[in-house]
């Protein structure tokens, strides 16, 4: 660029963006785009099995052989940044221990070395398990011991008990767990499996998380229900939904901004047969449920169902059209794509009485949240056996990173006097996809989206302006964090916005 042209248009860039901040370091690492990781648990042949998805069909593909977990490995949790994995494995008899893994290419998982790989615990049957959408804190269920273990995660991973871990609950067999966005309380579903399932009384407790990552219990806990554990959390964080399997009713609260729970309009809702697993989807604007059906065997799994419901400006839910759909045989977790787009629910596969028997249904989801089976393949093998409680999770979406200059526009603007200025992204990048979207404002009134990184714009009047740009990835991911009590969707942040002052002279 010629002194001819600085001098009749001065372009000042004084901001620059900023990369994206996780748990630790960089972010997980990129893989070909349009893709996303679904995993699915095994707990009968102790593994997890990694599926890599189309983001634009939503078929998945079986990718590698699954990974060993411990004995009776149930729900999994990822730190934001996508860089960490955490499995809660129930164990056969006594204590249990938690999995970890590093996340790799694709979502490759690979164990931690040495002692960092399985933790203990402290405590019987540890089931629901979450990371705290900050990244800092982990937090298991113990089924039998009533309490719940915190754990602060280091930069590499390993997990340290924090202080005073285990929590005593003050609710017997803690279940299920979910986490408000803004990471201020935890809440624990409760839920009796044992022989007297039947005559127990389900619980919902909530705890505010201190600076330190303990818990404090806020209020005494809800009864409700029975054999109630999984729970979701609206992105916006003003409303939980959980379920209660026994009763087959999913309970709304709206969540106060102490942390207590207040019933939503006309909860309970009714819902197929059983409800185990639920998600909010990233809009909010939906609650899926997958429910195992069980037969006359009582928690044997039967030929079940996802249901889909949408929730109204108070909370409360309504079926979308054509719910139930039919899952295959005893669906239990599952999940969404940060996208919204389709939906995933760990299940048998019908029919197989030998060898793996773990499946993973997906749905297509239409704008108004209805379901639909997405031929050909749907319920797709895992290579393992008996997913169980929140056995299906997603690898979180990074956030973009918003980037761009400015300077004069070639042709007859850039003549003296010449005000277009012309606008450059190129630089944008997003870490494990592509950037899709950006959305200008040129600080003079006028806002413009575009697909592609280059926009020339022509200024009013000579005077200082300041020039902002927001990006949006393909899945998307913006500026947000996005998550559903139970995992982070989309690890937006603020470098996916950045903002230049462009001085026009002429």
């Amino acid at each position: 660029m010629g002194t001819g042209r600085l001098s009749s248009l001065a372009v000042l860039l004084l901001a620059a963006a900023l990369a994206p901040s996780g748990t630790a370091g960089a972010a997980a690492q990129p893989g070909p785009l349009g893709e996303r990781p679904v995993y699915v648990t095994n707990s009968e042949s102790p593994s997890i099995s990694r599926f890599v998805v189309d983001v634009a069909t939503g078929r998945p593909v079986l990718t590698g052989d699954p990974v060993a977990a411990g004995p009776g490995v149930r729900q999994m949790a990822f730190t934001p940044d996508g860089r960490l994995a955490y499995a809660a494995d129930a164990g056969e008899d006594g204590p249990g221990a938690i999995s970890a893994y590093a996340v790799g290419p694709r979502g490759r998982l690979d164990p931690l070395p040495g002692d960092a790989g399985t933790v203990s615990t402290g405590g019987d049957t540890p089931l629901g398990i979450v990371v705290t959408p900050g990244g800092r804190f982990l937090y298991v269920a113990h089924v039998f011991s009533r309490s719940v273990a915190g754990f602060a995660i280091g930069p590499d991973g390993r997990l340290s008990p924090l202080p005073g871990s285990p929590t005593p609950t003050s609710v017997a067999n803690p279940r299920g767990l979910a986490v408000t966005p803004d990471g201020r309380f935890l809440y624990v579903g409760h839920g009796d499996p044992g022989p007297d399932r039947l005559s127990s009384v389900g619980a919902v407790s909530a705890f505010a998380v201190r600076a330190d990552g303990t818990l404090a219990e806020v209020a005494a806990p809800i009864r409700l229900g029975r054999f109630c554990g999984a729970m979701t959390i609206t992105p916006d964080g003003r409303r939980l939904y959980l379920t209660c399997s026994d009763t087959s009713q999913v309970y709304g609260f709206a969540i106060g901004s102490d942390g207590t729970l207040s019933a939503l309009p006309r909860s309970p809702y009714d819902v197929s047969t059983f409800p185990e697993g639920i998600t909010s989807s990233p809009d909010g604007r939906f609650v899926y449920v997958a429910s195992p059906a069980p037969g006359a065997g009582g928690t044997t799994p039967g030929d079940g169902a996802v249901s889909g419901f949408s929730v109204g400006a108070d909370g409360a839910l309504t079926p979308v059209k054509g719910s139930p759909v039919p899952a295959g045989f005893g669906p239990v977790g599952i999940t969404t794509l940060p996208d919204g787009r389709f939906l995933y629910a760990s299940t048998d596969l019908p029919g197989v009485t030998e060898g793996p028997n773990g499946g993973l249904s997906a749905f297509g989801l239409g704008p108004a949240g209805a379901m639909r089976p997405l031929p050909p393949g749907t319920p797709f093998p895992t290579g393992g056996s008996e997913p169980a409680y929140g056995s299906a999770a997603v690898l979180p979406d990074q956030g973009p990173v918003a980037a761009f200059t400015a300077g004069p526009a070639a042709g007859p603007d850039a003549r003296p006097g010449g005000r277009s200025v012309t606008f450059d992204a190129s630089a944008s990048a997003d870490p494990d996809g592509r950037v899709a979207r950006y959305v200008w404002d040129f600080g003079d009134g006028t806002t413009a989206a575009t697909t592609g990184p280059r926009i020339t714009h022509r200024y009013p009047r000579a005077g200082t302006f300041t020039a902002a740009l927001t990006v949006t990835d393909g899945e998307g991911c913006s500026t947000a964090l996005v998550a559903t009590g139970q995992a982070v969707l989309c690890n937006g942040t603020p470098a996916g916005s950045a903002a230049h002052d462009v001085t026009v002279r002429g």
